[in-house]
């Protein structure tokens, strides 16, 4: 059997797979009419459901919609998928059953081993649906649930550029599902640093900085913050987080985690390197 049949297989299983993951899931929603958590109610679960409310008496315009519906300091990433489910005419179905908007994030999961270099993907796919935590990011049904799982697609895309596989199409991916973990909440910009900061000392330690990799984040982060309402930033840290205005607190912990990584980069960037041809296998 050829390579190529091989992967075809392997595709059509995670395909079966994720409609059996996604039918298992529809059957728990009707068995328990969930409700979300609290923290998903205001920032992602009636933003979202009044958008597709609002296109059902006027046009399907995203920037005036969610200039109402999504107020305060959480951006307007969420609409983007009320955006789309309303001109696919599931607006009034979604408002009936508003927990099958779930079914993406099982459709995520789905979708991810896809991108992953595991032997076993078929394995790999039903460990990631069935750990305790993805049943609570699934079942809890806020935005950082949506957030970690377009950015682990995000990085599994961005390794796979880098490994020299279909370097567009990842690269493209990478774009994509960045933009959207960074437009759903504050968490999605965090992770894009934290990838970001994690190329950057691939590339020191590898001694080749790919212009295209720094050209997709740099779109990332104009496209994602692009959906942040104005003052976001400053509202979110020095308002709503009223731990940052303790200036002991920002001492004794953020400064002391930054002071301790920046150490760190320094002893890894002066230790000796020794190039490996490789990009290291986490998946």
């Amino acid at each position: 059997m050829t390579s190529y049949h091989r992967q075809n297989q392997i595709h059509y299983k995670l395909m079966i797979l994720s409609f059996i993951l996604i039918l298992i899931h529809a059957f728990w929603i009707y068995l328990v009419d969930p409700y979300p958590e609290n923290d998903a109610i205001l920032s992602f679960y009636y933003p979202f459901l009044n958008y597709l409310k609002a296109t059902l008496y006027i046009s399907n315009d995203f920037s005036f919609i969610s200039s109402y519906t999504h107020t305060g300091i959480y951006p307007t990433g969420s609409a983007s998928i009320a955006y789309l489910l309303s001109n696919l005419s599931l607006a009034s179905f979604v408002l009936k059953y508003p927990y099958s908007i779930s079914l993406v994030l099982i459709a995520m999961i789905g979708l991810t081993p896809h991108f992953s270099r595991h032997k076993n993907r078929v394995l790999f796919s039903l460990l990631l649906f069935t750990n305790p935590c993805t049943v609570i990011c699934i079942r809890g049904l806020s935005a950082h649930s949506f957030i970690i799982f377009f950015s682990l697609v995000a990085f599994l895309t961005l390794r796979n550029y880098l490994a020299g596989k279909a370097k567009i199409i990842n690269l493209l991916a990478f774009t994509a599902f960045t933009i959207l973990s960074i437009s759903f909440k504050h968490l999605g910009l965090i992770y894009f640093f934290c990838s970001f900061s994690t190329y950057i000392l691939y590339a020191i330690f590898k001694k080749n900085f790919d212009r295209n990799v720094l050209l997709a984040m740099f779109f990332c982060f104009l496209g994602g913050i692009s959906f942040y309402p104005k003052d976001s930033f400053s509202n979110y840290l020095f308002h709503w987080n009223q731990l940052f205005l303790d200036l002991q607190f920002l001492v004794l912990t953020r400064g002391s985690f930054f002071i301790f990584l920046i150490i760190l980069t320094t002893i890894i960037i002066i230790l000796p390197y020794k190039k490996q041809n490789r990009v290291p296998k986490f998946f």
